[in-house]
């Protein structure tokens, strides 16, 4: 096995030995580790039409959030429980939590009111939690490859439907 899967290994079942501790309270607010990258400058006509789309019929997200004002826009989804991904389930990982940021701070004429006008430049964040069997609560932890592809796929789905360029 190569030297870093071992330490990811490693380092892993010492997390979770020191989660089993106590009860577990899978309900409880997660503790979370963000990705947060640039995607660029998309229309705020675009985001608003095209992002619940992508987000909801797509990869099942519910809104909690939904917003946009003259200066910005803010769309944050509920945290969207799933079953691990293969490489979280051989670390143990009994089920995963991800939630979906995007913060718009638009460009443009402030005072129009006239939306089509209005570019915004978008940050995607992602939140990231997962829940190991016999722990006591969610926990962050770094992105394994499974979850790395996932973010790239929305990312590129979200950039391309936004006619985003790089």
């Amino acid at each position: 096995m190569p030297t870093r899967v071992l330490l990811y290994l490693s380092v892993s079942l010492v997390i979770a030995h020191s989660w089993s501790c106590s009860g577990s309270n899978i309900h409880q607010a997660p503790e979370s580790t963000s990705y947060r990258t640039s995607l660029g400058t998309a229309w705020v006509t675009d985001v608003m039409e095209k992002v619940p789309a992508i987000l909801r019929h797509r990869y099942n997200y519910e809104f909690r959030i939904f917003r946009s004002g003259k200066s910005d826009l803010y769309i944050e989804t509920e945290w969207l429980n799933r079953l691990p991904f293969p490489d979280e389930r051989a670390l143990g990982v009994h089920q995963a939590r991800t939630r979906i940021v995007l913060a718009g701070s638009h460009r443009g004429r402030a005072s129009t009111t006239d939306m089509t006008a209005i570019r915004t430049f978008l940050t995607l964040q992602l939140d990231y939690a997962i829940f190991i069997h016999n722990s006591d609560r969610w926990r962050g932890v770094p992105l394994g490859d499974s979850m790395k592809d996932y973010l790239a796929t929305l990312e590129r789905e979200l950039r391309t439907s936004l006619n985003i360029q790089q």
